[in-house]
């Protein structure tokens, strides 16, 4: 044994003999250093212990007294074990290197004064001298006297060695921790927490089922039943406190009977796995019914208005031909009665429903009747169209419908300019010069006083005869007991004079020739191309003189053309079929966004993608037959050239390489985001040509 007295005066004792003795160079190889007892005073200044067995055992452990270190430029440079820590000019200051460290060295620190905060960083940056790791990587704000971190010294970490935390203090006072008494006691499951009086308590383990709750500031916490008899109430209110969810079907969060009020809002809430999940069968708003009426379960509803004293939104049946009636926001989950608050299914499963009148699969509609569900489309000029769901359960009473287009309008509108026959209300006759309404069409013969002044017979000469030189250039034709009035007519090679239609002009030098009524063609070597003709003979669609509807052809001058014929000089087959995909304010997500039902053949000829911000997305487009709907990702149309932005605004694609781009009347088209960042709105246009 190697003892060392206080008056400097050094002996050694071997334990078991000299094979234990004292090296020249004051090393002990083997052995152990006893410390005294009493006032004895042992220093091992200059002797290494390097065997893994030996221990130096004492009973207390002290620093001398800490001097104050100034940070300059982040750092300061120890040169004991406990310091203060000052501000660089005497402010609060950021502590972000320490050098003088040697190996193992033990550190600690503290404000000099509480009127400065000292904010220790955590690694700083990658320089050798930002050589501080804290625990967690969280800096510490060290704002009072009795702020304390302890460190030591790892010569192996950062780029130059590191200081790595050991503790720091977590309210005021010194460093907290568990002593060997504390944490040697209790039983399995037990759970420690921060008691009244500041020491640490045990919490026994609860019972199969519970979860750790509490209940505030200033309370002990307890375990609490999560499912069965077990509801939170009183002022059990969600503050700063997390949300647990258990691991088997009878442990978590109740699922009834709770409540979140609005100063209990759970803002900021982050799920940054893709393996997280919020799973429910529906979701529902609070609203409000002032509409003078009892809601009744699975009515749908609009918004109406807004009920300022109840901070809810006031709701009313909906109805696809109201003025103002549209779109649903959803159903209503139980009977509401007027001037009372209930819940609003907007999205998911809402049970217990008359659905008998129904079919399973049936997709429901908002009907011309207001809160009335229809299976049927609507069809009017002046009906949206919007379905609501489709319905799972065909029963009296216990029907199901699955929610799925609440808040929108979600197909293609009726048309509004309805085409008929001449004694209809939406067309203009062809006697009547009127300007018509912005929802009629005129007929192809329609006189309109915009463009052609409508005369009567005589009006019409003597408006030519008062206004205008008339010019006759090719064939003309006047029917019945008409008289045509001129000072001159000029005919090439004219001879004699001419009778036309029963009326003879005489003239020098104008064959005489006489056209009964009605005659087909005049006779004449001076005449042949002068014609009279009864009328257009207007036959069926097999007639020569008409041109089909379904040909889009110029025609001749001899043709009259159907009123369906679709003429390339007048009217155009090419149109844009649109699709909105609207992440309502947030982010688009993933997945489908709904369905168009196409109500004519055509062609795709292009696709162009419109976003309200630079982003990246891509849209797939799939396509089946009614009788098979939805379709689904195996009927894809777009092949390898799926619709895509990529970090920009728009897209454009012509060529369409691979696309099936034949569309067939009554064809539905799905629209499936697959990937998206930052757009919240994109419009999918499609440039069509019917067939």
């Amino acid at each position: 044994e190697l003892f060392r007295a206080t008056d400097s005066s050094t002996f050694v004792s071997t334990e078991g003999g000299g094979a234990n003795a004292v090296t020249a160079a004051g090393t002990l190889d083997s052995g152990r250093i006893v410390i005294g007892q009493g006032s004895k005073t042992v220093r091992t200044r200059g002797v290494d212990i390097d065997a893994n067995d030996n221990i130096l055992g004492v009973n207390s452990l002290s620093f001398t007294a800490a001097s104050t270190l100034t940070i300059a430029s982040g750092d300061i440079a120890v040169t004991k074990n406990f310091h203060l820590v000052a501000g660089q000019s005497g402010v609060d200051d950021d502590l972000i290197g320490i050098t003088g460290g040697t190996t193992g060295r033990i550190l600690l620190i503290r404000p000099s004064l509480d009127s400065v905060t000292i904010t220790v960083k955590h690694n700083g940056s990658a320089g050798a001298t930002d050589n501080i790791l804290l625990a967690g990587g969280l800096d510490y704000v060290m704002s009072n006297e009795e702020d304390t971190l302890s460190l030591y010294y790892d010569p192996d970490l950062d780029t130059n060695g590191a200081w790595i935390e050991v503790s720091r203090s977590v309210s005021t006072g010194a460093a907290h921790a568990m002593d060997g008494a504390e944490h040697t006691v209790g039983t399995q499951g037990d759970i420690p927490y921060g008691g009244a009086g500041g020491d640490w308590a045990l919490l026994g383990a609860g019972v199969s089922g519970q979860v750790l709750g509490t209940l505030g500031a200033g309370a002990d916490p307890a375990w609490i039943n999560a499912a069965g008899g077990g509801d939170v109430t009183g002022a059990a209110n969600l503050d700063d406190n997390t949300l647990i969810k258990g691991d088997g079907g009878a442990k978590g969060i109740q699922d009834s009977g709770v409540t979140l009020s609005d100063a209990d809002e759970m803002a900021g809430v982050t799920l940054d796995d893709f393996t997280n999940e919020i799973d429910a069968d529906r979701i529902h708003i609070q609203i409000r019914n002032e509409s003078g009426g009892t809601l009744t379960k699975g009515t749908p509803v609009y918004i109406s208005g807004y009920s300022v004293g109840q901070d809810l939104v006031l709701v009313a049946k909906a109805d696809s031909d109201g003025s103002g009636t549209m779109p649903a926001i959803g159903l209503i989950e139980e009977d509401v009665g007027n001037n009372a608050t209930g819940k609003c299914v907007t999205e998911g499963r809402l049970s217990g429903v008359v659905t008998n009148t129904f079919s399973v699969g049936d997709i429901l509609y908002i009907s011309t009747t207001a809160g009335v569900l229809t299976a049927t489309k609507p069809t009017g000029a002046t009906e949206l169209i919007q379905s609501i769901g489709e319905v799972l359960r065909s029963h009296a009473s216990l029907g199901i419908i699955e929610i799925e287009g609440a808040g929108r309008t979600n197909d293609v509108p009726n048309t509004v300019f309805p085409v008929d026959d001449a004694s209809s209300d939406p067309l203009i006759d062809v006697d009547a010069a009127a300007d018509g309404t912005e929802a009629s069409f005129a007929r192809k013969d329609h006189q309109h006083p915009k463009h052609h002044t409508k005369y009567t017979d005589a009006e019409a000469i003597t408006a030519v005869e008062g206004e205008a030189t008339l010019v006759l250039a090719g064939d003309v034709t006047i029917d019945g007991a008409k008289s045509l009035s001129v000072d001159v007519i000029n005919e090439k090679d004219a001879a004699a004079g001419v009778t036309i239609d029963g009326v003879l002009i005489k003239d020098s030098g104008i064959p005489e020739a006489v056209v009964t009524a009605h005659e087909a063609a005049i006779d004449h070597d001076a005449l042949t191309n002068f014609v009279a003709l009864e009328h257009v003979p207007v036959t069926d669609a097999t007639s020569d003189p008409l041109v089909d509807g379904d040909a889009a052809a110029d025609g001749s001058e001899a043709t009259v053309a159907r009123k369906d014929h679709v003429h390339p000089k007048h009217h155009s087959n090419e149109a844009a079929i649109e699709f909105i995909i609207d992440g309502g304010g947030s982010a688009i997500t993933t997945g489908v966004k709904g369905y168009l039902e196409i109500p004519f053949a055509c062609t795709i000829k292009a696709v162009r993608l419109l976003a309200d911000q630079s982003g990246s997305i891509v849209v797939d487009i799939w396509k089946d037959t009614y009788a098979n709907y939805p379709p689904l990702d195996a009927d894809s149309i777009t092949a390898s050239a799926v619709p895509t932005i990529t970090t920009a605004v728009k897209s454009e694609d012509a060529t369409l390489t691979g696309w099936t781009t034949a569309v067939t009347k009554g064809d539905i088209l799905g629209f499936n985001v697959d990937s998206i960042t930052t757009h919240e709105r994109v419009t999918v246009s499609l440039s069509i040509e019917k067939t």
